[in-house]
């Protein structure tokens, strides 16, 4: 991701979407020196680029020791180096002209926390939210029984006490997680456990491909529901009521508590959303009136191995 380098002090400031640089409290980077204006410059990632702009400083803004013209935006290149005020004592440099990632910025202060892969969980222990980008581009958040909302760009919550907001931008480079084309409705699930289910593989199947994610403690989970789809559906209950599983019922089955099966589902999907599922949130659904839970995949099978 982008980020600029203190050339006095060797600090690195990861580069936001969007940012104002100055000396005034709100300021994403406060400088907090005489020769910095309250509101001095701003940076931002536009069509692929990063750009600066003078927000009409006392000092002035430069760009390789040139003083920009206020107002206007002003490309950035890789190694550039930019100043605030005094081109000889405020000297940053462009250490990385990637996109920036998505951050989650804590309200109240505090360092920012990127969103690699288009998907965490908060907090990151014992999560109790998760916020993922989806297939189109668009950014959720979904509360532990409550429905899922939709975030933009600014949008502030809170989680665990502790208030948020989104930093993401017209641009996300995490895009690339809308070209795949893996889908929970259309791939196969195979799981594969030993009779003792001390090891549980799960695979995933296209018709191009097949891609194990290992033998993980979290994909119990994963058996225990498709075992639940499976046996449902030996007995005749039509698809669209099979799999489900009341939470209560689920936690007593895994012996878990709350916080443990919310830690299990937020490491499943976010497993399946690496593998490149573009759905990877419905690898495990919900109903939130009922309470209840079941396995997305329709097509699997379970093996003891």
């Amino acid at each position: 991701m982008g980020s600029l380098l203190n050339r006095q002090t060797g600090a690195t400031w990861m580069l936001r979407a969007e940012q104002i640089i100055g000396r005034a409290n709100e300021c994403a980077l406060r400088l907090d020196v005489g020769y910095v204006s309250g509101h001095h410059a701003e940076i931002r990632w536009s069509v692929g680029h990063w750009q600066i702009k003078d927000l009409g400083s006392r000092n002035g803004t430069f760009v390789n020791n040139e003083r920009l013209a206020t107002g206007g935006w002003r490309a950035l290149e890789h190694r550039d180096v930019v100043s605030f005020g005094d081109p000889n004592l405020e000297r940053w440099e462009l250490e990385s002209n990637d996109a920036p990632l998505p951050l989650l910025l804590p309200v109240a202060g505090g360092e920012p926390v990127p969103i690699p892969g288009g998907i965490i969980g908060l907090p990151a222990e014992a999560p109790e939210a998760t916020i993922w980008l989806d297939e189109r581009g668009g950014w959720w958040l979904e509360l532990v029984e409550k429905p899922a909302s939709m975030l933009h760009h600014g949008s502030m919550f809170q989680v665990g006490g502790v208030h948020y907001q989104l930093s993401c931008g017209p641009e996300s480079p995490t895009t690339e997680l809308l070209h795949h084309g893996y889908d929970v409705d259309t791939a196969r699930l195979q799981i594969r456990h030993s009779l003792d289910e001390e090891y549980v593989e799960a695979l995933a199947e296209t018709d191009e491909t097949q891609m194990s994610l290992g033998d993980r403690q979290h994909h119990v989970v994963l058996l225990t529901l498709a075992r639940q789809r499976l046996e449902d559906r030996a007995h005749g209950v039509p698809e669209g009521s099979c799999g489900w599983v009341y939470i209560e019922d689920l936690m007593e089955r895994l012996k878990v508590d709350r916080s443990q099966l919310n830690l299990h589902v937020y490491r499943v999907r976010q497993q399946f959303l690496a593998m490149g599922f573009r759905n990877a949130t419905e690898v495990v659904e919900r109903r939130l009136q009922t309470k209840q839970v079941r396995l997305g995949f329709r097509n699997l099978t379970v093996t003891c191995i």
